[in-house]
C-alpha cells in the first residue's frame, strides 16, 4: 500500500498547486450547450458531434447502464455486448484482452480519457484495474482507427471516460461481498466551485482463487487489488482549460497451485511449476490543456506518463519487468464553417520495456502526423483522413481512412467506411502467455509492423424513441500478422507470418424502449481465414447477446447474458490430450501421463451464461443490491479442463494452461450497499 499512499500524497500536493492555477472540461465541444452528454462523442472523435449523426458507428455504455449491470470493473461493463469478447489467455494468471468484432484482442486500443496509457505488459493485467466506480461512460468504436490514434487500433477503440468533478460536494461509499471470499470497498468524493473541481476515487478489491475440479490447480486467479485516482479540472480563463489526473494501482495475483504466495514460491515441486505469482505496481499521470484561439480554432495539448513495474514468479521462473510509456500530442481543430472542419496534429509515443528474461530490451519510438477532415453536404457527411508515422524499428507507416454517412430520412441512415491501421509489437504478452519451468529467453524476430485493410458498412433504423436497429458488416485483412512459437531450445520466438489473417463479420443489434423496461438484443457472425495461426486464442463464430432492464419507482432489475456458438479449438490450439489422472497435480509434469485415448475437444459446445442484479432504494441516500453472475453455473471444467498436453512430433509435450474457451469461475453471488451523501 506504500505506493498508494505516496500517490495519494502527490495528488493532494498537486491539487494545492492546481488551486492556484487550473481547471478543465474534458469535452471537445465547440458549443457545449448544444449537446446532451449521452449524445456527444468526446475523446474518440477529438471533436464534438452527436452520436446520432456521426459517420462512425459508436456504442456508448453510460453510468446508468453500468450500475444496472452490477459491474465491478471495465470487463463487467462491456460484457453481454454484441461483438465484444473478453479473451482470457491463461488459466493460472488470467491475462486478459478484449476482442472487437472477431479481431484478436491485441488489436484493441484501450484509452483512458483519450490517453493511451496501457500496452503490452500493462494491458494484459490492466483491464481489471479499471474499477467501475470511477467510470462515467465507455465509448466503443469498431474498425480501423489509426488516423487519429496511431499504433494498435486495428480492431477498434475502447475509450473509458472517468468521472469528473461537478456540482456541490457529494460522496459515495459502496461495499460488496460475495462468493469466493469476494470483498469490494470503494469510495468517491467530488466537488466543483467556480474555476476548480476535484474528484477522488479509491477502491480495494479481494477475490480468492477458484479450483473447480479440485485438482490443486486453480482455474480462476485470486487477487488483492488497490487503486486510487484523483482528477482535477481548472479554468485559467474562459479560453484556457486544464484537466489533469494522477492514479496509482497495486495488485497481488496468485493462480495455479493452491496456496499463498510464500507457500507456492517456496515449493520447488509441481505446485510452483504450475503457478504464477504476480506483483504489479502502476503509476499514471496525464494532463490535457485546451485553448480556444477564437470562434473557429481550438488547440489541444495532451501528455501522459505511465510506469508499470512487475515482479513475478512464472511457473518457477522469476520474471521482472519495468515499463515506461510516454505520450504527447498537439492537435488543432478548425471549424471553418458548418460544412467543413479539420483536425490536424502531431504526436510522439515511446515505450521502454526492460525484461530480465528478454534476449534484448525492446524500446520503441513513434512520431506521427495526421489530418482528419469533416465535410457536410446536405444529408451527406464525409470524413476522410490520413496519417504518417515513423517507427524506430519498422520505419514509415502510412494509414489513410474514410467514413461516409448518408441520412435517407430522419429514421434511416447508411454508413460506409474503409482504411488502414497498424500495430507495432512490443513483447510476447500481446500474442501468447506462458513460460516454461526449465527457463527461456524471448527473441523478437519481427521485421514488419502488423497492418490491416478494413472496409465496413452499416444501416441504422430508428423509429421515434421506441426502437433502434443496426446491421453492420465488416471485413478486415491483416498483413504481416505476428504469432509466437517455441524454438528447439524452448525459448519464445515472436515473428511475422507470410499468410494474411482475414476476418469477416456481420452484427445485428436491436434496442426497444418502454416506459418501465428497456430491451437490447444482439447477434454476431464471424468467419476467419487463419492459415498461419495468428489468432492465438479461441474465438467464437457466433454470439447472441441480450439485456432486459426493468425499472419501477426506483427499483431496478437487470438480466443480461450471452449465448456462444461452437469454436474451432483444434484450428487454434492444435491437437492435444487430457491427463490420465485429473486428480493428481504431479502427473501433469510428466508428458508420459497424457491419456492418448482421451483427446481434447476439436470443437467447443454451445453454452449460455446469464447475469442478474436487483437494486432497491432505501430512502434518498441508500441503495441495497443483490446479484448473481453466471446464474446457471456454467464452467468449462465441467466439460474438460483448461490444462492439456499438446501433441508433438514425437508424442505429447509438457502440459500447458492456455486451452480456454469458456467461463472459468462458475456461479458468483454477491450483495452490497451504496450510500450517497
Amino acid at each position: 500500500m506504500n505506493r498508494i499512499f505516496i500517490a495519494f500524497f502527490l495528488t493532494l500536493s498537486f491539487s494545492v498547486f492546481a488551486n492556484e492555477s487550473a481547471k478543465n472540461s474534458t469535452h471537445h465541444e465547440e458549443n457545449e450547450a448544444d449537446f446532451e452528454m449521452e449524445e456527444v462523442i468526446v475523446e474518440t472523435s477529438k471533436v464534438a458531434e452527436q452520436i446520432k449523426t456521426s459517420p462512425v458507428r459508436v456504442h456508448v455504455i453510460d453510468e446508468e447502464k453500468i450500475e444496472q449491470k452490477g459491474a465491478t470493473d471495465i470487463l463487467d461493463v462491456i460484457e453481454s455486448t454484441v461483438g465484444i469478447r473478453v479473451d482470457n489467455q491463461c488459466s493460472v494468471c488470467n491475462t486478459i484482452g478484449v476482442s472487437l468484432s472477431g479481431t484478436p484482442s491485441r488489436y484493441t486500443l484501450l484509452l483512458i480519457d483519450g490517453f493511451p496509457i496501457h500496452s503490452s505488459l500493462g494491458q494484459v493485467y490492466g483491464w481489471s484495474n479499471i474499477n467501475a466506480s470511477s467510470i462515467e461512460r465507455v465509448e466503443i468504436i469498431k474498425g480501423s482507427q489509426s488516423v487519429l490514434y496511431g499504433t494498435d487500433p486495428i480492431g477498434g477503440v475502447i475509450n473509458v471516460i472517468t468521472k469528473k468533478p461537478h456540482g456541490d460536494p457529494h460522496s459515495t461509499i459502496n461495499f460488496e461481498m460475495g462468493s469466493f471470499d469476494y470483498r469490494l470497498l470503494s469510495a468517491s468524493s467530488s466537488y466543483q466551485k467556480d474555476k476548480m473541481g476535484i474528484s477522488i476515487v479509491g477502491t480495494s478489491t479481494k477475490h480468492s482463487s477458484v479450483d473447480r475440479d479440485n485438482n490443486d490447480i486453480s482455474e480462476y486467479t485470486g487477487y488483492l487489488r488497490n487503486t486510487l485516482a484523483m482528477n482535477i479540472i481548472y479554468d485559467f480563463t474562459p479560453k484556457l482549460k486544464l484537466f489533469t489526473s494522477l492514479s496509482a494501482a497495486q495488485e497481488k495475483r496468485q493462480g495455479g497451485g493452491v496456496g499463498s504466495f510464500i507457500e507456492v514460491i517456496d515449493d520447488d515441486s509441481s505446485r510452483r511449476a504450475f503457478s504464477e505469482s504476480i506483483l504489479s505496481d502502476r503509476f499514471e499521470a496525464k494532463a490535457k490543456f485546451e485553448y480556444k484561439i477564437n470562434e473557429k480554432h481550438k488547440a489541444t495539448f495532451l501528455a501522459n506518463y505511465t510506469k508499470h513495474i512487475q515482479d513475478s514468479d512464472y511457473e518457477g521462473e522469476v520474471y521482472v519487468a519495468d515499463q515506461d510509456i510516454v505520450f504527447t500530442e498537439l492537435n488543432l481543430t478548425s471549424r471553418w464553417s458548418k460544412y467543413f472542419t479539420t483536425i490536424k496534429g502531431a504526436s510522439f509515443r515511446s515505450e521502454q520495456l526492460d525484461e530480465n528474461l528478454a534476449t534484448n530490451d525492446y524500446h520503441y519510438y513513434i512520431t506521427g502526423v495526421f489530418l482528419q477532415t469533416k465535410i457536410k453536404v446536405g444529408d451527406l457527411k464525409v470524413d476522410p483522413g490520413v496519417r504518417y508515422d515513423y517507427h524506430n524499428e519498422f520505419g514509415s507507416v502510412f494509414t489513410p481512412a474514410i467514413s461516409i454517412r448518408y441520412d435517407l430520412n430522419p429514421n434511416i441512415a447508411f454508413r460506409v467506411g474503409g482504411g488502414s491501421a497498424f500495430r507495432a509489437p512490443t513483447t510476447f504478452y500481446e500474442y501468447a502467455h506462458g513460460v516454461r519451468p526449465e527457463g527461456y529467453q524471448i527473441h523478437n524476430n519481427t521485421d514488419s509492423a502488423e497492418k490491416s485493410y478494413n472496409v465496413n458498412g452499416d444501416i441504422d433504423f430508428k423509429w421515434a424513441d421506441f426502437l433502434n436497429y443496426n446491421l453492420a458488416v465488416g471485413y478486415n485483412k491483416i498483413k504481416h500478422a505476428i504469432t509466437v512459437d517455441l524454438t528447439e531450445d524452448g525459448d519464445i520466438s515472436i515473428h511475422n507470418v507470410d499468410e494474411d489473417l482475414d476476418i469477416f463479420s456481420v452484427e445485428n443489434s436491436l434496442s426497444l424502449n418502454f416506459k418501465y423496461a428497456d430491451i437490447e438484443l444482439g447477434h454476431g457472425y464471424y468467419k476467419y481465414t487463419d492459415d498461419a495461426g495468428a489468432l492465438v486464442s479461441a474465438t467464437f463464430s457466433q454470439q447472441f447477446t441480450y439485456s432486459f432492464n426493468f425499472k419501477y419507482k426506483g427499483v431496478n432489475l437487470n438480466l443480461n447474458g450471452e449465448i456462444i456458438a461452437p469454436m474451432d479449438l483444434e484450428a487454434v490450439y492444435g491437437e492435444g490430450y487430457n491427463n490420465s489422472d485429473d486428480s493428481s497435480l504431479d502427473s501433469w509434469l510428466d508428458p508420459n501421463n497424457a491419456d492418448l485415448n482421451s483427446p481434447k475437444m476439436g470443437e467447443s459446445p454451445w453454452y449460455h451464461t446469464m447475469n442478474a442484479k436487483l437494486i432497491v432504494p432505501v430512502g434518498d441516500s441508500l441503495k441495497i443490491s443483490f446479484g448473481v453472475k453466471n446464474i446457471f453455473d456454467y464452467h468449462q471444467n465441467d466439460e474438460e479442463t483448461s490444462l492439456f498436453f499438446p501433441k508433438g512430433e514425437n508424442g505429447p509435450e509438457a502440459a500447458d494452461v492456455v486451452y480456454i474457451w469458456g467461463p472459468l469461475r462458475g456461479r458468483f453471488i454477491y450483495g452490497g450497499l451504496t450510500a450517497s451523501f
